[in-house]
């Protein structure tokens, strides 16, 4: 059996050609190659898992801190070995190669010493210690890890190359249905142009003429047929419009005179003079309806006009009564609120005044103090009951303007 790597190396992607310049055969043997080694990889998978199964994986994995990966790997081909000599016939040299490796790895485990030694949890261990220390080299894992991956990449450039063989096999078929076309309409060229000889033979001299005479003389022919079929062609088209347009005359005389047979042509007269009377009455009415329609119009753009002001003015007449009601609701809380202070001042300034009375001894600082902070509040009070004086007018003052904006948006409503 070879190894991962070596198939690796031999396998037909290391080739410099490109796919496009192969053959089918080629390509097909490429497939074929893949295929082999596809189901060789797959066998070599299925052995793997098998070993796996049989063996516990945790116990490997224990003993491989112990054991040197050499060994191990010494006893993972040979148990490969006997299981592929079991399940496929092999070739002498190859059952020759399994048998010195075995051989090799019955020599390893002599050398190597086995014991079994107790832990601090009175747990047995079991150990290996090698006397001769061996190369290392891939474990199981690892190989199992590069089989499927070779595999996934087979499997993708496989799947590669059938797509392209078959749109090669694609192109190959149209090309060949043109081919085939192209001959057919070459056959079908060269029988016209044997009728074409056959048929002008008698014509031409006994003696075998020129190339460039008989090309001559062939080019000769077709202007002249080419000439002979444009000049019928012509006659005929023109034949062709003067029967229609003949048929089309005959038509309406045939009409006409089925028409005209039973007509009396003083009623016709009659006729057309009333219809002419309708007519300008008819012609009256409507220039009378169009200069109403045009009045009416020019009415409609006027109410146009008047209703899109009346909109704006009775939109600017809401905001302001937004605006209005906004202020007069701003006001009259505020007027509650300066009569509330205008009460507190009162009641500070009569506080003050009862003070001086009783306590406070004249002509001295603090008398003086209590009386600037008398003077203060008083001033603060007539402050205040003249902002209460103003909000009131104010208030006064919107609500007319309120008042008289009411009739405005009923009119503009």
């Amino acid at each position: 059996m070879k190894s991962s790597k070596a198939r690796l190396l031999e396998h037909p992607f290391n080739i410099t050609k490109s796919i496009q310049n192969f053959n089918i055969s080629q390509l097909f043997e490429t497939l074929e190659t893949l295929r082999k080694e596809s189901f060789f990889l797959k066998w070599e998978n299925a052995l793997f898992e098998d070993f796996l199964a049989r063996h516990d994986m945790f116990h490997l994995l224990a003993t491989n801190s112990n054991m040197s990966q050499a060994g191990q790997q010494h006893t993972s081909r040979n148990y490969l070995a006997l299981k592929s000599n079991k399940e496929s016939p092999r070739s002498e040299a190859e059952a020759s190669n399994i048998t010195r490796r075995s051989s090799g790895t019955k020599i390893a485990r002599n050398r190597s010493h086995h014991y079994t030694h107790k832990n601090a949890d009175d747990t047995l261990q079991y150990s290996v210690e090698s006397t001769k220390p061996l190369e290392p080299k891939i474990n199981f894992i690892t190989k199992i890890e590069m089989a499927e991956s070779f595999h996934q990449t087979l499997n993708e450039r496989m799947s590669c190359i059938e797509s392209e063989t078959k749109a090669q096999l694609r192109q190959l078929r149209a090309q060949l249905i043109e081919t085939g076309l192209r001959k057919a309409e070459l056959n079908r060229i060269t029988n016209v142009f044997k009728r074409f000889v056959s048929d002008n033979s008698s014509k031409w001299p006994k003696r075998r003429p020129s190339a460039e005479k008989f090309i001559k003389l062939l080019e000769d022919c077709l202007r002249h047929g080419t000439l002979l079929v444009g000049q019928m062609r012509l006659r005929n088209s023109s034949q062709i419009r003067q029967l229609q347009r003949n048929q089309r005359i005959l038509d309406k005389r045939t009409e006409l005179n089925r028409t005209l047979m039973p007509i009396d042509f003083e009623l016709l007269q009659i006729e057309k003079s009333k219809n002419l009377h309708q007519m300008e009455e008819s012609t009256s009415k409507l220039d009378f309806l169009k200069r109403s329609s045009h009045n009416a119009t020019m009415r409609l753009k006027k109410h146009k006009i008047l209703q899109e002001k009346t909109s704006a003015l009775g939109k600017n007449l809401i905001l302001v009564e937004k605006m209005l009601i906004e202020r007069i609701s701003k006001h009259e809380a505020l007027l509650p609120l300066a009569e509330m202070e205008v009460d507190s001042c009162h009641r500070k300034v009569m506080d003050l005044q009862e003070e001086i009375r009783n306590y406070v001894v004249p002509s001295t600082i603090d008398y003086v103090d209590k009386k600037c902070d008398l003077i203060l509040l008083e001033k603060e009070k007539k402050w205040l009951i003249r902002q209460i004086y103003i909000c009131k007018i104010k208030l006064q003052n919107l609500k007319r303007k309120l008042n008289k904006i009411a009739p405005q948006q009923e009119q503009a409503i």
